[in-house]
This record gives C-alpha cells, sequence and structure tokens, in this order.
C-alpha cells in the first residue's frame, strides 16, 4: 500500500472515474476542480516531505535487509631481528573477517524495515488527508467571505434605494430632513461592514494561497448547492470512516512496528559471531601461517537496557493505538450527526431570513406610503440582512460539513485510494 501516485484528475462522472472518488450525483459544483485540487494536496509541503519519508524508509528496509555487517580485509608487515645471530627476517600477514548474522535474524530485520516503511506510508496518507481537510477548510473560510461581501453589497444597494425614496420626500415636504441623515449613517455602516468583508474575504483567499500555492481561486465564489442530509444509514457512514482513518491506521502501524523492534532486540540479545580467515609467512618465507579464528561478543548491560526501553515504546504506541481506536470511533459517529445538525440550522435559518426579507419590503413600502417612519425601516432592513447573511453561512456550514463527511469517508477527493485492510 502506497500513497504514490497521487491522482492528479477526476473523470467527473464518466465511467473512467476513481472508484470513490467523486460522491454520489457527480462532482460537487461548490468546489474547486477536482484535478487542480488534487494537484494542489500533492503540491503541499507536509505531503512532500512524508514523500522523501517514505524514501528514506525504503533506503532503509533495504540496508536492513543487507545487513550492517560488512568483510573486513586486513594486512600486517613486520620485520622480526633475532640474536645471538643477529638475523633479520620480513614476515607478513593477511586476513579477511566478517560477522554472520545468526539463523531467524535476517527476518526480523526485513520484517523491521517493512514495518518502518508501512509507518511512513500511513504518515504520507494522513499527511495527504489533513491537507485536503485544510483545502477543504479554507476554500469555505473564502467562500464565506464571499457570501458576507455579496450581502452587504446587496445592503448597501438597498439602503440606497431607501435614501433615494427619503430624498423624494423630503422634497414633496412628506419627510423631515432627519431622517434623511438617519439613512446615511445606515448606508455609511453598510458600506463600512462591506469593506470589512471584503478585507476578510482577502485573507482567505491569501491564507489558502499560501498554503496551496498552485490552486487559483475564482473571481467570485460559486454558487454553493443545496444542503441534503447524507444518503445512507449512519452505520454505514461510520464503517467507511473508519475505513479509512489516516490517523487510526498510523497508530496501528506504529503499534507493529515496535512490536517487531522488540523482536529484534530481543533476538538481539544472543550476539552474532565474527569469523576470520588467516594467512602468512614468517621468518622470511620459511614459516607459512594458516589461520580460523571465531569471536563472540559477550552481551552486557546496554543490549538490556536498549531491549528495556524498546519494550517501554512498544507499551505506549499500544496505549496510543487504543486512543485513537476510541477517537476515531466517537468522531465517526458525530461526523453523521454534525452533518444532520448544520443541515436543520440552514433550514431554519433560511425560514427566518425569508420572513425577515418579506418584512423588510414590507415595511419599506408602507414608508414610501408614507404609512412608517424611515427608523421602522432601517431596524427591519438591518434585522433582514443579519438574518440572510447567517442564513447563507449556516448553508456554507452545513455544505462544508457534508463534504467533509465525504471527503472522510473517502468519496471525495480519495488521496492513497487503499482501504485499512484491518479496519474494524
Amino acid at each position: 500500500m502506497t500513497l504514490r501516485p497521487l491522482v492528479l484528475a477526476l473523470c467527473l462522472g464518466g465511467s473512467g472515474a476513481a472508484a470513490g472518488a467523486v460522491p454520489a450525483g457527480g462532482y460537487p459544483p461548490d468546489l474547486p476542480p477536482a484535478g487542480a485540487a488534487l494537484q494542489a494536496i500533492e503540491q503541499a509541503v507536509q505531503v512532500q516531505a512524508a514523500r522523501h519519508g517514505i524514501t528514506a524508509e525504503e533506503a532503509g528496509r533495504d540496508r536492513l535487509v543487507a545487513g550492517e555487517y560488512e568483510t573486513k580485509l586486513g594486512v600486517d608487515g613486520l620485520q622480526r631481528r633475532v640474536r645471538p645471530a643477529d638475523s633479520t627476517y620480513n614476515d607478513w600477514h593477511v586476513g579477511v573477517e566478517r560477522a554472520f548474522r545468526l539463523p531467524g535474524k535476517a527476518q526480523l530485520d526485513a520484517e523491521l524495515g517493512g514495518r518502518r516503511v508501512e509507518v511512513a506510508e500511513a504518515t504520507a496518507g494522513d499527511a495527504a488527508h489533513e491537507a485536503a481537510r485544510e483545502l477543504l477548510a479554507g476554500w469555505f473560510d473564502w467562500v464565506r467571505g464571499g457570501l458576507e461581501v455579496e450581502e452587504w453589497e446587496r445592503q448597501v444597494g438597498l439602503l440606497g434605494q431607501e435614501l433615494r425614496v427619503v430624498e423624494k420626500r423630503i422634497q414633496a415636504g412628506d419627510a423631515a430632513s432627519l431622517e434623511r441623515f438617519a439613512t446615511d449613517a445606515a448606508l455609511a455602516q453598510a458600506r463600512a461592514a462591506l469593506a470589512q468583508a471584503k478585507g476578510r474575504r482577502q485573507q482567505a483567499a491569501d491564507a489558502l494561497a499560501a498554503r496551496f500555492q498552485t490552486l487559483a481561486l475564482p473571481a467570485t465564489a460559486p454558487r454553493l448547492a443545496e444542503p441534503r442530509l447524507p444518503a445512507g444509514d449512519p452505520a454505514t457512514w461510520r464503517k467507511d470512516i473508519l475505513a479509512h482513518d489516516h490517523a487510526l491506521r498510523l497508530a496501528r502501524a506504529e503499534s507493529r512496528r515496535w512490536q517487531a523492534e522488540v523482536a529484534r532486540d530481543s533476538a538481539a540479545q544472543l550476539p552474532d559471531p565474527t569469523v576470520g580467515l588467516q594467512y602468512g609467512q614468517e621468518y622470511s618465507g620459511d614459516e607459512q601461517v594458516v589461520g580460523l579464528s571465531l569471536s563472540v561478543p559477550l552481551p552486557g548491560e546496554a543490549r538490556r537496557a536498549t531491549a528495556r526501553a524498546t519494550n517501554a515504546q512498544a507499551e505506549a504506541a499500544s496505549a496510543r493505538e487504543a486512543a485513537a481506536v476510541r477517537r476515531a470511533g466517537a468522531e465517526a459517529n458525530a461526523a453523521y450527526q454534525a452533518v444532520a445538525i448544520a443541515v436543520d440550522v440552514w433550514r431554519q435559518s433560511r425560514a427566518a431570513a425569508d420572513a425577515m426579507t418579506r418584512n423588510a419590503a414590507s415595511v419599506s413600502k408602507a414608508y414610501a406610503a408614507g404609512e412608517s417612519g424611515v427608523n421602522e425601516v432601517l431596524t427591519a432592513r438591518r434585522l433582514a440582512v443579519e438574518a440572510a447573511l447567517a442564513a447563507r453561512l449556516a448553508q456554507a456550514n452545513a455544505r462544508e460539513a457534508a463534504l467533509r463527511l465525504e471527503l472522510d469517508a473517502h468519496r471525495l477527493w480519495a488521496v492513497d485510494g487503499a482501504a485499512h485492510d484491518d479496519a474494524p
């Protein structure tokens, strides 16, 4: 299982769509293009760093499989002087030696190397998924900023219309000049709120561009789709989310890795022997020497301390895995409910906004007919824009929650295309 290569394009609704990558009903229209989104995720700094981590651990695995022992070659040159004959002899020795892994250790090393690669792959998958979550959150921050700008632009336009009505009534002698001042003040407040909204939208765009430099933002925010309850029962969603929970997969990979470390350190308590072969000539070649050597290190406290530390790390990894299982289960249970709550909030907010908008229109007509005061109009307009903005933000929140559910279940931007083989 590996993160590489990421799919950089999705066929939207066609037969070539990646399995599980496009939500039912086609790709959401209120998201960036699928290819652009996946490319942005692929190029994220944390994803690239995790990729290099895989490469490093693959090299480490190859090193463990090959073994750390190398053949050593040694050469000695000696000069021997013998008295009283005062004779001088040239002697030399050459030898090779090599340590050998005991039976079973090579298999343990290969297992350990594979577990370390598995951890690196799980880390890369988690990094890609977190990058996708950041992209989704940053995108909707920008979308919400755009919605605020749209609503305050609409409010500025409506207050401009109200100002023209006030001026006509003043000219006709039906209203006092103070009413113009009140309307001017409300219009100035709306323009200030519009400027603040534009600033927040720009900040969201800058933050998104800083994290995902390849993602190009459109000129205006997309039209949001209507939020709906997720199709399917909560149990199915929970199963899919747990099957693709990268943090849970990482915790399990870490636990298995440390179990492999324990097994390897346990085997290391029995040291590996070193075998050597020597050949030499002495007394200027009159004597020839052939030797075979065997040496075995005597295990000391360092090996036992290393084993104790590894056992402690394994226990800690097991505890983290148990915590990850509980956390993943709780988050999976809450994810579906979060969407249901957000959709209900949006529906209630939309109903309130519709009522406030109708009321503001009625009060405005009544003022134009001389049946109400300008303060009542301005109050109604303020309440209407607040309700409309709340409804549109609630819609964005509901859409984000629904798409986050799709993302966590790997039905959207499936960045590694592989489910856990040991999902609960």
